[in-house]
C-alpha cells in the first residue's frame, strides 16, 4: 500500500474476516507518508505482519517485495483500497486444490464508489463463464477481444511454485505488468476465473490506475504490450476475429486520445493521433460502439482544424476524459 490510510482499514477487516482462516497477512507499506502505518497498527490480529519499504518501490516493485516475504504456498496480492467478500479465499483455495493443473485463479468484481456504495458489476463474456481452467490461447484471445477486463489482479491467488518458475512481475511494463504476468503464467499453467463477484473494486478516488487513465494523451499501454507479445510468437495462436477486435479497440483508444488532445488544446498532436486511426478497423468488429465512434471520427477531422471551442472541450472531457482503459 502507499498512502492508503483512508481505505486500508476496510480492506484489512475484509481480509482478516475471511471464512478461510489459515492466513499469513503481510501488510507491505511502500514508504507511505500519510497515516497508513497508524491505521494498520490498530489491528492486533496475530496473523498480521508488517513490513515498510525504506523507499518507494512503485506498485510492482512493492508487490515483488511482498512475494519474496510471503510464507504460504498460495499467494494473494490484495489492494489496500478494495474490499473482499468473506468467501473469496476459501473459494479460490478450494479451486486450486481441486484443479492441480491450475496455477492461478481469479474472481470478478463489483464496482463501488469512494464511499463503498455499489454502482456496477463486471460480467464475464459467455465463453469465460463457468469454472473450467483456461489455456494460453483462450486467455490471449480473450484479452485481444475484450482487453484486460477479466483477470482482476486484486482477486488473484497464485501458487508459490508458479512465481518460482516464471519469475516475478516485470516493472518495465509499468501498470500492465500484471497482464504480462498472467499471460506469462498461462504459457506454463492453466488459469481459471470463478464467475462470482467476490471483490469490491473501489472506483473514483484516483488510485494509480485511475490517475493514469484520466485525460490520457498517449495510447493505452496494453496495446504496446500485446504488440510485443504477438511479435514474440503469440501471433501463432491469435485468432482472426480476436485480432480484428484488438485493432478495433486500438482505433477506439486512439480516437479517445485524439479527443483528449483537443480538450487540452494540443490540436497538432490530436491531428497526428487521428491520422493513425483507420476507420475500417472500427467497422470490422462488433467489440466497439461503431456508430458513435464513426461520428466522433468525423467530428474530430473537422474540429482539430478549427479554433478550439471551450464548450466542445468540456463535453469531450466529461465523455472521454476518463479513458475506457484496458
Amino acid at each position: 500500500m502507499h498512502n492508503a490510510g483512508r481505505w486500508v482499514a476496510d480492506a484489512l477487516e475484509s481480509i482478516l474476516g475471511q471464512t478461510y482462516s489459515n492466513l499469513d497477512v503481510l501488510v507491505l507499506d511502500d514508504a507511505s507518508t500519510d497515516d497508513s502505518a497508524e491505521v494498520v497498527s490498530g489491528f492486533r490480529d496475530p496473523r498480521l505482519r508488517r513490513h515498510r519499504n525504506e523507499r518507494n518501490l512503485g506498485q510492482f516493485g512493492s508487490v515483488n517485495a511482498g512475494i519474496r516475504l510471503a510464507r504460504g504456498d498460495l499467494i494473494a496480492v490484495h489492494h489496500a483500497d478494495d474490499v473482499y467478500e468473506p468467501e473469496l479465499i476459501a473459494e479460490e483455495v478450494a479451486y486450486l486444490v481441486a484443479e492441480p493443473a491450475a496455477g492461478a485463479v481469479f474472481a470478478i468484481d463489483t464496482f463501488i464508489d469512494p464511499h463503498g456504495v455499489p454502482f456496477g458489476r463486471l460480467e464475464l463474456p459467455p465463453e469465460f463463464r463457468g469454472r473450467r481452467p483456461l489455456g494460453h490461447s483462450e486467455v490471449l484471445n480473450g484479452v485481444l477481444r475484450y482487453g484486460n477486463t477479466m483477470l482482476r489482479a486484486s482477486s488473484s491467488l497464485v501458487r508459490r511454485e508458479v512465481y518460482e518458475k516464471v519469475g516475478l512481475f516485470d516493472d518495465r511494463y509499468d501498470l500492465r505488468a500484471d497482464l504480462e504476468m498472467w499471460l506469462r503464467i498461462s504459457r506454463s499453467y492453466r488459469i481459471a476465473i470463478i464467475d462470482r463477484h467476490l471483490v469490491r473494486y473501489r472506483w473514483g478516488h484516483d488510485n494509480v490506475s485511475q490517475s493514469y487513465e484520466r485525460l490520457r494523451t498517449e495510447p493505452e499501454l496494453t496495446f504496446a504490450l500485446l504488440d510485443e507479445l504477438l511479435l514474440a510468437g503469440d501471433i501463432a495462436v491469435a485468432q482472426p476475429d480476436a485480432l480484428s477486435a484488438f485493432e478495433g479497440r486500438r482505433a477506439e483508444d486512439l480516437l479517445i486520445v485524439a479527443a483528449n488532445l483537443y480538450t487540452v488544446n494540443r490540436k497538432g498532436d490530436g491531428r497526428a493521433m487521428l491520422h493513425r486511426v483507420q476507420a475500417r478497423r472500427l467497422l470490422a468488429t462488433s467489440q466497439v460502439r461503431r456508430g458513435r465512434l464513426l461520428v466522433l471520427w468525423v467530428a474530430l477531422h473537422v474540429l482539430l482544424r478549427l479554433p478550439r471551442v471551450e464548450f466542445v472541450a468540456r463535453v469531450f472531457h466529461r465523455r472521454w476524459g476518463l479513458g475506457r482503459g484496458r
